[in-house]
């Protein structure tokens, strides 16, 4: 399937959709532009230990994962997964 957006605006629109990735319950928490890329936080669980500058854990944060909006494959074809959550998207509004 091709894209059938070029918009930031319309991807801006999928901020605070609540998905299910790897059987954990994300939100879409922003859109990279240059990609362009979502980033989706994980919201369930205790999430995981962040170090700082010198490798001591200090802290809790939930994990994040960056899904392409294109896929590396073809031209100009979205990545499975995108696909799979701009559908749901569709389907929710």
């Amino acid at each position: 399937m091709t894209a059938n957006f070029h918009s930031e605006t319309e991807l801006r629109r999928l901020i605070g959709f609540e998905i299910r990735l790897e059987g954990q319950a994300c939100q879409i928490v922003e859109v990279l532009i240059d990609g362009p890329a979502l980033v989706v936080e994980c919201v369930a669980g205790n999430g995981r230990i962040q170090a700082n500058q010198f490798g001591d854990g200090n802290r809790r944060v939930h994990r994040h994962h960056t899904v392409p909006v294109y896929s590396a494959i073809g031209e100009n074809q979205l990545h499975p997964l995108f696909e799979q959550i701009w559908q749901a998207f569709n389907a929710a509004q």
